[in-house]
């Protein structure tokens, strides 16, 4: 044992003189290459990256070494992404071909000036390279190199995400943590210059913004930091006073105070709500009292109106949530029910009519969205939605489990059932209510064969009962600890539609786009007009 003690303490004195030898060995060499180029140690530099040295990859940085340079040649970046496991050249040339080229510009190094037309930012691309591979330390140094680190960081965390790994994922948190913290600092330092980074252009991230990016990328946190808040809600009164309840404007001339009135994301908010009652209470009207066979002149401003919301529908070109999914909905199911209306018959008329009822409840429905704006109100919609789908996925397994026990029972109790809408009746609709203790009493030889339905109602509604309580429970209690982060989300997504709205509410807003239908098609026409000159 003793001489086990002994032979273990001479192999670490040997390796503690072999590193400290080594350390010394790489003093020497950078004490040598201070007289030379970065070039020189631009092998060094692919060897360490390549290689997986963080700690080698810092010290080159530290010693002369300019990332700018070692990126020059675009095939550096492309033998970097050749050296990953999951990369091939083809798919190397994809991702190059992606990043905003650093084209002819005789782009300066580090300490020297930085022009907003340069895109091209070598620590960006090295960053990308390390986050695509998951490695942690060498992402952190390449993100240190970044020139827009936030845009960087969230940018990174929409990555990562969206490759959906679980150690990704927890990396993706921790650049959006880095986001935070990076403006956490610059708010504490300048509050009004911090809000403008959110809304500065990034050249280097394809003209995006850090707001947008903090968006794609689902960064909620980042979302809610009060500096990102207090910017919002700049957005949000557009020009009128911030801190002042009773929207006491700022000192402007008559004609710009009421063009900064009508063009704030509030005002605009509160008149397409108005407009919105209005246009429910007109449908109300067309369909309890004036529903007659050839349309009255309420039912032809209902048309209107509904024209100017496709309008603004075609406008936006985006289904990006559940309130634009309703909006088309909506719009489809009442060019439904119009076709079937104007055909004027008994039948298929009185059709048209039931499809333009269900078309008015979704309508209603989508009134929730203008609550989302409360903070009361906003999360428990939230709530609301999720335990909606909550209820889907519940109802699609107790079809399952319904259709099932329904064609077992038809098959077992009915001899050769040929009638379509009995079968459907006896399939699905009768297991639906035997689930609330309904018994059928249409079988044959019921009598005899009463044993054969098993009594199944209330150990089925019990059991179903308790299992959609424990999902409402568990996305209850979801929802409510995170209520002030996924509110002020909402809120967001909310701001920046009313920000890019037209002035006009429905049915006046048909005049904003037409507004904006000639001003984009006016160049097109001048410019024809001066090639015929020419």
């Amino acid at each position: 044992y003793k001489c086990f003690i002994f032979l273990f303490s001479c192999l670490f004195r040997v390796l503690n003189m072999f590193f400290l030898s080594l350390e010394l060995s790489c003093g020497d060499v950078f004490s040598i290459s201070f007289s030379s180029q970065s070039c020189d140690l631009h092998p060094a530099m692919f060897s360490a990256l390549v290689g997986d040295k963080p700690e080698f990859v810092r010290v080159l940085l530290e010693n002369g070494v300019c990332v700018r340079k070692f990126l020059e040649h675009e095939d550096t970046l492309c033998e970097l992404y050749a050296h990953l496991p999951c990369y091939q050249k083809s798919r190397c040339d994809f991702f190059i071909v992606q990043v905003p080229s650093k084209g002819l510009v005789d782009l300066p190094c580090s300490g020297e000036d930085w022009t907003p037309d340069t895109v091209w930012d070598p620590g960006r691309d090295l960053f990308l390279w390390a986050v695509v591979q998951n490695n942690t330390e060498l992402a952190e140094i390449g993100w240190e190199q970044c020139r827009d680190c936030i845009a960087a960081a969230l940018a990174a965390s929409k990555i990562l995400r969206k490759l959906a790994q679980e150690k990704m994922r927890e990396l993706a948190s921790h650049y959006e943590k880095q986001a935070i913290g990076v403006f956490s600092d610059c708010h504490s330092w300048d509050a009004q210059r911090a809000q403008k980074l959110l809304i500065r252009i990034s050249p280097s991230w394809g003209r995006s913004t850090c707001l947008w990016l903090a968006l794609e990328a689902d960064a909620k946190s980042f979302i809610a930091h009060s500096g990102v808040q207090a910017l919002l809600t700049q957005i949000w009164c557009g020009e009128l006073s911030v801190d002042n309840p009773h929207w006491k404007l700022k000192p402007l001339n008559c004609s710009s105070r009421l063009m900064s009135l009508f063009t704030s994301p509030q005002v605009k908010f509160y008149w397409n709500i108005a407009s919105y009652f209005g246009f429910l209470w007109l449908f109300a009207v067309v369909l309890m009292i004036d529903f007659q066979a050839y349309p009255s002149w309420r039912e032809l401003l209902l048309y209107v109106w509904l024209t100017s919301l496709v309008c603004e529908e075609v406008r936006q070109m985006y289904i990006s949530d559940l309130w634009n999914i309703l909006d088309v909905l909506s719009i489809m199911l009442f060019i439904v029910g119009l076709v079937c209306r104007l055909v004027a018959s008994g039948t298929v008329f009185y059709v048209g009519k039931v499809v333009l009822c269900i078309d008015f409840i979704i309508f209603c429905l989508r009134l929730m969205a203008i609550f989302t704006i409360s903070r009361t109100l906003g999360p428990k919609i939230i709530i609301v939605r999720r335990m909606m789908m909550d209820l889907f996925f519940f109802m699609f397994l107790l079809s399952i489990w319904v259709v099932a026990y329904g064609v077992a029972k038809l098959g077992i109790l009915i001899h050769n059932e040929d009638r379509l809408n009995w079968i459907i009746r006896g399939a699905v609709y009768e297991p639906y209510l035997i689930i609330f203790g309904s018994v059928p009493t249409n079988i044959d030889r019921w009598d005899k064969c009463r044993a054969l339905i098993p009594s199944m109602s209330n150990h089925t509604w019990a059991l179903n009962s308790l299992s959609l309580c424990i999902t409402y429970s568990y996305t209850f209690q979801e929802v409510q600890d995170n209520t002030d982060t996924i509110w002020k989300f909402q809120r967001y997504e909310l701001i920046k539609e009313y920000h890019s709205r037209p002035t006009l509410p429905p049915p006046f807003i048909l005049l904003s786009h037409l507004i904006l239908f000639i001003r984009g098609i006016l160049p097109f026409i001048c410019c024809k007009a001066n090639n015929v000159v020419l």
